[in-house]
């Protein structure tokens, strides 16, 4: 069984001005893709992907690719959303985002639970950062057999990550 367990990033100021750069980025691409599918109407991944990765690219150079797709389908995921609502006759608009949180895959993120540091990439190159459990969360985390993506949020002035 999976859980989603959240942990708390204890970024330093350089490293917290670092991830708010790559969330912006990465919140800029996930609008731009949002923005091609709705006036297109395009839901299919691959499609979004040669329509806007190299445009995507050229406007974010030290965005990591695996951000940049991560960030198309997120926008898919919401993109499909938005079209099965909009087939049910509900008032739907073209999706847009102020923060979308950055999904990590095993490519791009790694937990070394022994130190308690999280190391993931961002438009600085790779950041480890520290981070802290909540309580509730050692436990899971000792019984965690590996983990799978982690969504980065910041949300009232923390930083967290979702860990699956």
């Amino acid at each position: 069984m999976q859980r989603t367990v959240r942990i708390l990033l204890m970024p330093t100021p350089e490293q917290a001005e670092i991830l708010r750069e790559t969330l912006r980025q990465s919140t800029e691409c996930f609008n731009v893709v949002c923005k091609h599918g709705w006036h297109t109407g395009e839901k299919n991944g691959v499609e979004l992907h040669k329509a806007t990765y190299r445009t995507l690219q050229a406007l974010h150079p030290r965005m990591p690719s695996q951000l940049l797709c991560a960030a198309r389908v997120k926008a898919t995921e919401v993109l499909r959303s938005a079209f099965a609502l909009r087939k049910t006759r509900s008032k739907v608009s073209c999706p847009k985002s102020d923060i979308a949180p950055i999904r990590y895959d095993a490519r791009s993120y790694r937990l070394r639970a022994d130190k308690r540091i999280a190391s993931m990439a961002s438009v600085a190159g790779r950041q480890e950062v520290a981070y802290r459990l909540y309580s509730h969360a050692e436990k899971l985390f000792a019984q965690a057999s590996g983990f799978d993506s982690a969504d980065l949020c910041f949300r009232k002035g923390k930083w967290h990550l979702h860990v699956v």
